[in-house]
């Protein structure tokens, strides 16, 4: 079965690439796949050396053996995880129903990746159409890149990209038309 694969950010571009991508999924009788990629936790990755510290500081103060402390940070983390996780499900979620897709069954899936241009294309490598709204812009996409283009550059499919305007740009087209338009 067909499938339109469209990136969601919590942002209102999101929500525009959202019912651009539906209108599409419908247009192409294909399933629509909502993806959410956030951030894992930004736990320190020195917590199993502050672990140790505490461990050693705690040996000296008390006669009777510590707890064990890195078991007490992985539990810090894996609930600091699951936070982040419950969290980006929500967004994701919020999204699809500001978008009004309630009655449209739209597969939601989350991913915790750092790199989320990595994750969008993995998702989208068998799919029909992946699309992307503009992005947030300024400072941050001047620090990690940006996410929609690198897609752009890299997809083995056609990318609609949104604008922040009311445009929207047939990216893949203008980087490779011969590929985008075999697609179809």
């Amino acid at each position: 079965m067909a499938r339109v694969v469209v990136g969601v950010d919590g942002s209102s571009e999101s929500v525009k690439a959202l019912l651009l991508a539906d209108a599409e999924a419908r247009w192409r009788h294909a399933q629509l796949e909502a993806v959410h990629v956030y951030a894992p936790s930004p736990m320190l990755e020195d917590q199993p050396a502050v672990a140790v510290a505490a461990a050693v500081m705690w040996s000296g103060t008390t006669p009777r053996r510590p707890p064990d402390a890195s078991n007490v940070v992985r539990a810090g983390r894996a609930r600091e995880q699951q936070r982040a996780h419950d969290e980006a499900v929500c967004i994701l979620a919020r999204c699809v129903a500001n978008a009004g897709l309630g009655r449209r069954p739209v597969d939601q899936t989350v991913v915790a990746d750092f790199r989320p241009a990595r994750s969008l294309l993995r998702l989208a490598s068998m799919a029909d159409l992946l699309v992307l709204g503009a992005g947030r812009g300024g400072v941050d996409r001047w620090f990690r890149g940006s996410v929609s283009r690198h897609c752009v550059r890299h997809a083995e499919c056609p990318v609609l990209i949104i604008g922040r305007g009311r445009r929207a740009h047939h990216s893949s087209l203008a980087v490779r038309p011969a590929a985008a338009l075999s697609r179809r």
